[in-house]
């Protein structure tokens, strides 16, 4: 149950939109300056976004990343703050780029019909790819601005052997493997629910994609 919530948490901690035909996709209602500001909000400390950082400072603990903060609850206190503050500055940059550039921060999936193949692909290019306001896409402008802001940012409050630039485009490199893998995961995560929870659900509901 907990890996359970752990993926849900992972999966569901932005907003994600249908999208019904290939070849046009459905143009996404766009989000006010208020709106993009509550996915902001939702996306850094709302409780799926804070389980997946306590999540993440877990694992940093396990491991033993940066020695230097030690063990217990005091070096998982550090962890978790570093990880909560690295989130707070990158999704802060992200959200006033996405503000400035009229770029709507919503997961657009792809239509129910798509092969495995072509949702992963669909899936992996909205890393690279943001969707615009006004209908249609342009390069992710806000996304990799957040990844060098809270990059460069949480590298400030490590011990000064984390701060190099081989270091920080390791950590960049790591951030951007790892939204691609969740929207992968995400694009998945509903038909994965349906397979966990098939028979399960009441009077014939499903989960929505």
């Amino acid at each position: 149950m907990m890996l359970l919530a752990s993926a849900s948490a992972w999966a569901e901690e932005s907003p994600a939109v249908s999208a019904t035909d290939a070849a046009s996709p459905a143009p996404l209602t766009p989000l006010t300056v208020g709106g993009k500001l509550r996915h902001y909000l939702d996306s850094t400390a709302g409780p799926g976004s804070l389980a997946l950082t306590a999540f993440v400072a877990g694992y940093h603990q396990a491991t033993d990343a940066v020695p230097e903060w030690g063990q217990g609850m005091e070096g998982y206190g550090k962890r978790y703050a570093s990880s909560l503050g690295h989130k707070a500055v990158g999704h802060a940059a992200r959200f006033g780029m996405q503000a400035l550039l009229g770029e709507d921060p919503r997961y657009l999936f792809a239509p129910p019909q798509e092969a495995v193949r072509p949702r992963v692909w669909h899936a992996a290019k909205q890393t690279f790819l943001a969707n615009k306001d006004g209908g249609g896409v342009r390069p992710n402008y806000s996304y990799f601005t957040s990844v060098a802001v809270g990059t460069y940012v949480s590298r400030q409050w490590r011990p000064e052997g984390d701060r190099d630039a081989l270091e920080c485009l390791q950590s960049a490199a790591v951030s951007v493997g790892v939204h691609t893998a969740k929207n992968v995961f995400k694009e998945f995560w509903p038909d994965i629910q349906r397979k966990l929870l098939k028979g399960r659900l009441p009077g014939g509901a499903s989960t929505n994609r």
